[in-house]
């Protein structure tokens, strides 16, 4: 929301904060698809564009919360 807030000039007061999961297929993590969206997101040009946007802690991005077989 507060990238929105920005888009129109607007002040943003976060009242909660939400961690957003993905849940992946052990497999599919090593698969080539998957890879290249981990390299993605790694990448300066991602971590730029969601500073500028605002509001997206991605300090976290691709960490693994759970790993069971």
């Amino acid at each position: 929301l507060e990238a929105c807030a920005r888009q129109f000039g607007l002040d943003f007061a976060p009242q909660i904060v939400e961690r957003f999961d993905l849940v992946v297929w052990r497999k599919a993590y090593f698969d080539p698809p998957w890879q290249t969206l981990m390299r993605f997101c790694a990448s300066e040009a991602f971590q730029e564009r969601a500073a500028r946007l605002g509001g997206y802690d991605i300090s976290q991005l691709g960490a693994v919360r759970f790993n069971a077989d």
